[in-house]
C-alpha cells in the first residue's frame, strides 16, 4: 500500500512536471520569433532543451543511485521552478535560450522517475507502472497546449511561464512532504560522470542491450521527424488550422494515456513486453510512411486512422523497451543504465527535428518514407530481442 501510494504521488509529481513542459512548447517558436530570431535560431532554442537532457541525464542518475532518489528529484524540481520564471522573464535570445537550457536539465530527470518505479514494483509489474510515465506525458499533453494557449490569450506569455513555475513549486511542495526515498540503503560508490564507459561497455557486450539501445534511438529518430513535421504536413496537405493541429496532438496523448495509463498491465500478462513493442514498431512504422499519401479531402477518416495506428504503437513500444532494459542490471544500477538510455533519446531528439526539417523542404513523401523505414529497421533489430536478459552489474563486470 505504501508503494502504491508513493506511485500515485511519483504520477502527479510527473504530470505536473509535463504539464509545465506543455503549456510552454506549443507557444515557443512564434515567440521565439517575436524576440527577432532567425528560423535558424528557433530551431537552435528548441534543440537547447534536448542539448542539456542528453548531457545531464547520466550525470542526474547516476546522482541518485549514489544519493538517493529523492534529493535528486526535488532538486530538479526546484530548478523547473526557476527555469520557468527565467521564460516569464526573458525579453532576450538570450535569456530564453538559458530558460530552456536549464529546463533540459532539469527535465533530465526522466530516467530517475522511472527508476524510482523499478526501485519499487516487482518485474511482473514494472511495465504497467512505467506505463505511467507515458500516461502522464500524454495527460501533460492534453491539458497543457489549451491552458497555455488560453493564459497567453488573456494575459500574455510572460503568463504562462508563472504559471508553469507556479506548478512546479506546487509540485515542488507535494514532493516535499509525500514523496518518500525508493532506494534501499545500499548504494553505488561509483564516479559521477556524463558517460559511464563501464555501462556502455557492458551494454556492448550484451546483445539484446545493444539492440534496444539502437531501437529505441532510431524509434525516437523517427518519431522526431514526425513532431517537428507534423504540423506542417497536417496544414499544407489537409488545410488545418491551429487548433485543429493542436487538437490532433491531444488526441495522440489521450490515446497514449488510455493504453499506458489503463490497458498496459492487462496486454503486458496476456502478450509479454517483446510482442508489445514489436507490434508497435510495426504499427508505426506502417502509418508514419503512408501520412502523406493519403487523399487531401480524406483526413476524416484516412489520416486520423493513421494518427491512431501511430499512437498507440507508440504507447506499447515506449514502457515495453524500457522495462525490458531495466531488468537487465542489478537495482543498484537502475539510475545510471536508465540515465544512459534517456541520452540515447534526448540525442535522437537533437537529431531528429534538424534532419525532418531539412528532408521535408526537400521532399515531403521521402520525408515519411524515411521516417517509415527507419522505424522498420528498428523493427528487424527488435526481432532479436528476447522477453528477458541476465542481470549485468557493471562496476563489477569485466
Amino acid at each position: 500500500m505504501h508503494a502504491n501510494r508513493s506511485l500515485r504521488l511519483l504520477f502527479l509529481t510527473i504530470f505536473l512536471d509535463l504539464m509545465g513542459y506543455g503549456l510552454i512548447i506549443p507557444l515557443l517558436p512564434n515567440y521565439t520569433r517575436s524576440l527577432g530570431a532567425s528560423a535558424a535560431m528557433v530551431g537552435v532554442v528548441t534543440a537547447a532543451y534536448s542539448l542539456t537532457q542528453f548531457v545531464f541525464g547520466p550525470v542526474l542518475s547516476s546522482l541518485s543511485d549514489r544519493y538517493g532518489r529523492r534529493p535528486v528529484l526535488l532538486l530538479t524540481i526546484a530548478l523547473n521552478v526557476v527555469a520557468y520564471l527565467l521564460f516569464g522573464w526573458a525579453q532576450s535570445l538570450l535569456l530564453l535560450i538559458g530558460s530552456r537550457l536549464l529546463a533540459g536539465l532539469a527535465s533530465a530527470n526522466l530516467s530517475v522517475a522511472q527508476a524510482y518505479i523499478a526501485d519499487s514494483t516487482p518485474l511482473e509489474g514494472r511495465t504497467k507502472a512505467l506505463g505511467m510515465i507515458g500516461a502522464a506525458l500524454g495527460l501533460g499533453f492534453i491539458f497543457g497546449p489549451p491552458v497555455g494557449g488560453a493564459v497567453k490569450f488573456y494575459l500574455g506569455i510572460e503568463w504562462v511561464g508563472y504559471v508553469a513555475a507556479g506548478l512546479a513549486a506546487l509540485n515542488l511542495a507535494l514532493a516535499l512532504i509525500q514523496l518518500p526515498e525508493s532506494l534501499p540503503a545500499t548504494r553505488t560508490g561509483r564516479p559521477i560522470r556524463f558517460f559511464d564507459a563501464s555501462v556502455l561497455a557492458a551494454v556492448g557486450r550484451s546483445s539484446q542491450l545493444s539492440r534496444l539501445f539502437t531501437v529505441y534511438f532510431l524509434f525516437t529518430l523517427a518519431f522526431a521527424i514526425l513532431t517537428v513535421t507534423g504540423a506542417l504536413l497536417w496544414r499544407d496537405r489537409f488545410a488545418l488550422n491551429d487548433a485543429q493541429i493542436g487538437y490532433t496532438f491531444a488526441g495522440i496523448g489521450v490515446i497514449t494515456a488510455v493504453i499506458q495509463g489503463g490497458l498496459l498491465g492487462k496486454l503486458v500478462a496476456r502478450f509479454g513486453e517483446r510482442s508489445l513493442m514489436l507490434t508497435g514498431l510495426f504499427l508505426m512504422a506502417l502509418s508514419l510512411a503512408t501520412m502523406p499519401f493519403i487523399p487531401a479531402l480524406a483526413f476524416m477518416p484516412g489520416e486520423v486512422a493513421l494518427i491512431i495506428l501511430f499512437a498507440i504503437g507508440y504507447g506499447l513500444v515506449l514502457p515495453a523497451s524500457t522495462a525490458l532494459v531495466s531488468r537487465a542490471f542489478s537495482l543498484a544500477e537502475q539510475g545510471q543504465i536508465l540515465g544512459q538510455y534517456q541520452s540515447v533519446a534526448a540525442l535522437a531528439r537533437i537529431i531528429g527535428p534538424v534532419a525532418g526539417a531539412a528532408l521535408y523542404g526537400w521532399n515531403v513523401g521521402a520525408t515519411y518514407l524515411i521516417g517509415g523505414g527507419i522505424m522498420l529497421v528498428s523493427l528487424l533489430l527488435a526481432q532479436g530481442i528476447g522477453q528477458s536478459a541476465s542481470v549485468i552489474n557493471p562496476s563489477t563486470s569485466a
